[in-house]
């Protein structure tokens, strides 16, 4: 009886017969980035965005024309990434962040913190 291991339940980088150690590849990929994560607070009696700076490893992606075109039809206007990060940087769905002057949206996570980090879809934030 064969037994079917699965890869959700092992850490990035613990070895198991018959999966990849994907680790190296990860970490090769990413680069020292500062995300200025923007959390909504009261300032001065009015709701401001301010931002709260977090440092991370991080890759930036952008969509492929085949990505792009598999969108709907309504979002293919935007500039969409595709953004990894060690688990010491967590968004969520909606979340505004700013890296390297650019601002950008969170549009959908990934979890896989399994492996030790998030995967997030991302768009060029325009307001």
């Amino acid at each position: 009886m064969v037994k079917l291991i699965n890869a959700c339940n092992k850490k990035l980088n613990e070895s198991t017969p018959g999966l990849p150690d994907l680790s190296g590849a990860v970490m090769r990929n990413m680069q020292r980035m500062v995300f200025e994560k923007m959390q909504r607070r009261m300032v001065d009696g009015r709701m401001q965005e301010v931002p709260f700076k977090i440092p991370s490893l991080a890759a930036f992606q952008p969509y492929t024309p085949q990505q792009i075109k598999e969108l709907p039809t309504g979002y293919r206007a935007w500039s969409w990434y595709l953004v990894h990060t060690l688990t010491s940087l967590e968004l969520a769905v909606n979340d505004r962040f700013i890296v390297n002057g650019q601002k950008y949206k969170n549009m959908a996570k990934a979890n896989w913190s399994s492996y030790g980090y998030f995967e997030y879809r991302c768009i060029e934030d325009t307001e």
